[in-house]
């Protein structure tokens, strides 16, 4: 995959969660999120599962893969903000 897309990813992520919250959508898009986040949340436990021993073992090596240089930083924070706030609002 190309690096740009990761760069980019946070600054989408930022536009998209604007435009929601000018939209007045705010209610459709957290229950969409619910939705999408109920739907595959098993899947990424069954894959945290099987390939968090492995991470774990390149970390620990002299010679581990630095994948965490090629992903953007994830601003959890504000987007935990933004959907609790519609929350906070209603």
């Amino acid at each position: 995959m190309d690096s740009l897309c990761f760069k980019q990813a946070p600054a989408a992520a930022h536009s998209v969660a604007a435009d929601v919250k000018s939209a007045g959508v705010m209610g459709a898009a957290s229950g969409l999120a619910k939705i999408i986040y109920a739907k595959y949340e098993p899947t990424a436990k069954k894959l945290h599962t099987k390939y968090e021993p492995m991470a774990e073992q390149y970390a620990a090596s002299e010679k581990g893969y630095k994948v965490t240089l090629y992903l953007p930083l994830v601003p959890t924070e504000k987007i935990a903000k933004v959907f609790t706030t519609q929350f906070v609002a209603n």
